[in-house]
């Protein structure tokens, strides 16, 4: 099990939200429904919540990484610009560095897509269709 980074990403990729850290298998996703992630309902209703709240600028992903710098140096590399140097948490009480909470996400159809950056060649990357 690997964890699992929730956060909002600004649609110009001008900069993210980090919501919450949970714990699932190795994945990168577009979230649509929040459902589908199977976790406690008090969770899934507040994540439902800040993705209505935030739908006109921002989506919701997930995306596994060892640490934050990991996923920070991924979300440059998909083009992110003004990623916080530290993450700040929307959901302090749900991060659990020790035991995060456990998400099973193993419903969600697999998508091949392309990122491309300036001047940088293509990069294929799995990335799951909710």
């Amino acid at each position: 099990m690997k964890r699992l980074y929730i956060y909002l990403g600004k649609r110009d990729k001008t900069g993210i939200k980090m919501v919450s850290l949970v714990q699932g298998p190795k994945m990168t996703a577009r979230i649509t429904d929040v459902k589908q992630l199977n976790l406690d309902s008090k969770w899934e209703q507040r994540l439902s919540r800040i993705m209505y709240d935030n739908r006109m600028d921002y989506e919701l992903f997930v995306e596994h990484a060892d640490d934050y710098h990991e996923l920070r140096d991924k979300l440059k590399i998909k083009g992110y610009g003004n990623v916080p140097t530290s993450c700040n948490f929307e959901f302090p009480e749900m991060v659990s560095y020790s035991k995060p909470e456990s998400a099973n996400i193993k419903t969600m159809s697999r998508v091949s897509t392309m990122t491309r950056r300036a001047n940088q060649p293509a990069q294929f990357i799995r990335v799951y269709r909710a």
